[in-house]
């Protein structure tokens, strides 16, 4: 993955600031335009989809389509290149918030304003869809806020140009589910009438602070979009009133014909809803032309007799009675034709999601697929189906298969220094599976986390396995013996081997610098980088009181203690004195070992 770093020059113009989002396809740096002094956001696909000739079109298709579409209510954008191995698009910077963001954190909106900011959305639209262009992901989090109430609709990466051509694989869903229309969820063809399904959904979260529909997963959310009819906002806040109610069910009728025939009828009708607000929520409903002619011939007409009442309820319990024999009739009808039409579906779990649509094909059924992230079956396999293999059903209808995405990326976090059970804790978060692995660094305190493989910032699969490096300290290597070595020379071979020096000395008859003592001892084990204590000869020792002693016996002890002995003589009155020591220099104290010390041998040349 490309991951640009702080300062990095993106094709000599683009100066990256920092990284400010991530999505599935690529992310979002924040950059100062080297050329026209201003902030752009840079989109930089993932490296993975590059090879991709599919991504490459559809991020480049988002270029296009965006590049063309200058209005005050979509992004800008400017540029779009090359780095590394991948592509960009150097967009318009926003400040502010997402819709998405303001809903999390005020919930309902006042209906005034959740009007303004839809009829800001619808305006965007109108521009897209008049240049042929259908967005296919209107969502909340897909509309910048700033602080005005000013909206800007992002993201054109899956907009639809018919011009252009589309690279969606037929039978695939393609949106988000929460806000997705029928006819995205079932694969069929779209149309500005999509996007008008997507922003009533946005509408009713505005209005009502939740999604109209919500499920453990994308595929069953999207199976309610195809199924069960919107849900009336004022069910879930009272406070709305009829004619929003009214709005968003027409915009989220399942027919696109159903729906408002433009963004521009959509507009309108909520801005009718807002004079009506302005004169008191929920006093004007909107209803058809035919419904209010109706009501009004009613109140005009003559009132009927009561023959003529009689009349008109025995016809009417004869059409119902008729009505009611047919449909008895119809139900049986389809009964018999469809017992001997059902045939068992085959058992495609576990298969590639080629292979399963073929099965099912030759099965006599057709398939919808939906991808859903797992880490229950590789990307690509068919993990769950319904009806499930083994069932019975209609021989032509549709078999859901929800094939597997992979488990989905994400972006490894820094535990450096951490704790073991700190950074295993970090990394489980992430849907990691751990292995611990020690080593030494005399960098890192004994039971702290170094790193991670992959890297920190780079990206993982979930589920997937990667290893925490965890310090055991500095390295244990073997103490040499220095003992009997001179200084300089035992210094040296410490230091060899890593280890820091430290030196006490010692009154000793050795050689001056001789090393006396170690600590630790020679063949232990001690840190790498650790210290070794030496104790050293001072080079001194106590001078030896010789006087008295023959010439012989004296030079003897004082060699023994390190000394060098020079003589002299000296007449003595005392023939007793006779070759004996009289005196000698220094005469007590200590001296440097192999220093020189002087004794004086009596001569005695008299006679008694």
């Amino acid at each position: 993955m490309t991951v640009l770093q702080s300062g990095t020059l993106v094709d000599s113009r683009y100066k990256v600031a920092q990284r400010i989002g991530s999505g599935g396809m690529a992310d979002v740096y924040l950059c100062e335009d080297q050329h026209l002094h201003r902030q752009v956001a840079l989109k930089v696909m993932h490296e993975r989809f590059a090879q991709d000739k599919q991504f490459v079109e559809r991020f480049e298709r988002e270029a296009q389509a965006a590049a063309g579409l200058q209005h005050k209510n979509v992004v800008g954008v400017y540029d779009r290149g090359q780095v590394g191995g991948t592509y960009y698009i150097a967009m318009e910077y926003l400040t502010g918030r997402t819709l998405k963001d303001v809903v999390n954190a005020m919930g309902a909106l006042d209906p005034k304003l959740a009007i303004h900011i839809v009829q800001q959305v619808l305006a965007a639209a109108k521009f897209a869809h008049s240049r042929g262009i259908v967005h296919r992901d209107i969502k909340p989090q897909n509309v910048m806020i700033d602080d005005e109430w000013n909206v800007k609709v992002t993201d054109f990466g899956i907009a639809h140009n018919p011009v252009a051509g589309d690279v969606t694989q037929t039978g695939q869903m393609i949106g988000t589910a929460q806000y997705i229309s029928p006819e995205q969820a079932q694969g069929k063809p779209i149309s500005s009438a999509s996007d008008i399904y997507s922003t009533g959904a946005v509408l009713f979260e505005l209005l009502t602070g939740k999604v109209p529909f919500d499920g453990e997963s994308s595929v069953a959310i999207a199976l309610k979009h195809i199924n069960e009819p919107a849900p009336r906002p004022s069910l879930v806040n009272p406070a709305v009133p009829p004619v929003l109610d009214a709005v968003v069910l027409k915009a989220m009728a399942k027919s696109p014909v159903e729906r408002f025939a433009s963004a521009d009828e959509f507009s309108a009708a909520l801005e009718n809803a807002k004079v009506s607000l302005g004169e008191g929520a929920g006093k004007t409903e909107i209803r058809s032309a035919p419904t209010a002619v109706a009501a009004t011939a009613a109140v005009a007409a003559t009132p009927p007799s009561e023959d003529e009442l009689k009349r008109k309820r025995r016809k009417r319990n004869w059409i119902i009675a008729g009505c009611v024999l047919a449909a008895i009739a119809v139900a049986l009808l389809l009964w018999f034709l469809l017992a001997g039409n059902k045939q068992t579906v085959p058992n495609v779990i576990g298969r590639s999601v080629g292979d399963a649509q073929s099965r099912l094909a030759s099965a006599g059924f057709e398939s919808q697929v939906f991808n859903e992230q797992t880490t229950k079956a590789p990307a690509g396999e068919v993990f769950k189906q319904s009806p499930g293999g083994g069932e019975e059903a209609k021989k032509g209808s549709t078999v859901i298969l929800t094939v597997s995405s992979g488990p989905g990326k994400v972006v490894m976090p820094d535990v450096s220094g951490l704790k073991q059970s700190e950074a295993t804790e970090k990394l489980e978060a992430q849907g990691l599976k751990v292995t611990v692995k020690k080593e030494f660094d005399p960098d890192v305190k004994k039971g702290r986390a170094i790193r991670t493989t992959p890297l920190a910032g780079t990206t993982a699969e979930k589920g997937s396995e990667v290893d925490l490096y965890i310090s055991k300290g500095p390295e244990q290597i073997e103490v040499p013996n220095v003992v009997g070595m001179d200084i300089e020379e035992a210094t040296t071979t410490l230091e060899k081997d890593g280890f820091e020096v430290d030196t006490i000395e010692e009154d000793s008859s050795e050689d001056e610098g001789q090393v006396l003592k170690q600590s630790p001892a020679a063949t232990t084990k001690a840190d790498d980088g650790s210290t070794v204590k030496l104790t050293v000869a001072s080079g001194t020792n106590d001078v030896p009181d010789v006087t008295g002693l023959s010439e012989a016996d004296a030079t003897q002890e004082l060699e023994d203690a390190g000394f060098k002995v020079e003589t002299s003589e000296v007449d003595v009155p005392d023939s007793d004195d006779d070759g004996n020591v009289v005196g000698q220099d220094p005469s007590s104290g200590t001296a440097s070992v192999g220093s020189i010390v002087t004794i004086e041998v009596g001569v005695f040349s008299g006679t008694e």
